[in-house]
């Protein structure tokens, strides 16, 4: 009896043991602890790799969080059934994320948290990118509600190669009234030429045209797509405003200093 009580008195200890490491989804075994899409992809210059906003719509805690993505945050992308090693630089807004948490959520909005893992189940198809050309690489620059809600101003170095596409999208919500330039204005039209734009409201996780979507307030984005003509540098300037007289103008406003190579 004695050696029996022992036994269980250390399989009890060490179970614990296992509860208390395991009190976040470190177990690749489990389950992820939320299913999300990115809003936004943050890099952080000379710090960690970076952070993730994003919606876990069917989350019933919050629906909105600020993922940290350490060094030692497992990363994985699944392709055709197989689940490959990558990095911090295969995320990109619009994919569909497992994500398993290494500690604690802070209570705030969006929630914060660590990962511990993240598995990109789903690659960005949204119908604001323009069609992959391996003859014409495209570049994608995106600045979500959020970030812009942080810091009304931005500036942004890109750099593409010619010939090359880079689309750019940007949070929008026109239920404000406010809107985005129909054109960007391109600091040296002999470098670049802007194609196309139109605006999506944000249902769910699908980008849609404004007239089929169903979600009154509800945040989406304006997409512009611009095609280089030669190597050299201009710039792209962007104003939101209320267009009316007398309305608020360049309440936020983005500069893309670009490096066609």
């Amino acid at each position: 009896m004695g050696n029996k009580s022992f036994i269980l008195g250390m399989v009890l200890i060490i179970g614990s043991l296992g509860a208390i490491g395991g009190c976040s989804s470190a177990s690749a075994e489990e389950g992820a602890d939320i299913t999300a899409w990115i809003d936004s992809v943050i890099s952080l210059e000379g710090q960690i790799p970076g952070q993730l906003m994003v919606n876990a719509p069917d989350n019933n805690t919050s629906d909105k969080f600020v993922i940290t993505v350490t060094n030692n945050t497992l990363i994985f992308m699944d392709s055709n059934g197989d689940s490959q090693a990558t990095t911090f630089a295969s995320f990109s807004e619009g994919q569909e994320l497992d994500i398993w948490f290494a500690g604690p959520v802070m209570e705030s909005y969006p929630a914060q948290v660590e990962a511990f893992k993240i598995a990109i189940t789903k690659d960005s198809q949204s119908q604001d990118l323009p069609p992959r050309d391996e003859n014409q690489p495209t570049i994608n620059a995106e600045i979500s509600v959020d970030e812009f809600s942080i810091q009304k101003h931005i500036t942004k170095q890109v750099e593409i190669t010619h010939p090359g596409a880079l689309v750019v999208t940007l949070g929008s919500n026109p239920t404000t009234g406010f809107s985005w330039n129909e054109d960007a204005v391109i600091g040296d039209l002999g470098m670049l030429t802007q194609i196309e734009h139109k605006i999506l409201t944000q249902t769910e996780n699908e980008n849609v045209p404004p007239e089929e979507g169903d979600i009154v307030g509800a945040a989406g984005k304006e997409v512009w797509v611009f095609s280089t003509n030669k190597p050299g540098n201009t710039t792209l300037d962007f104003q939101y405003d209320r267009p009316w007289a007398g309305g608020e103008k360049a309440e936020w406003t983005l500069e893309l200093v670009i490096t066609i190579k």
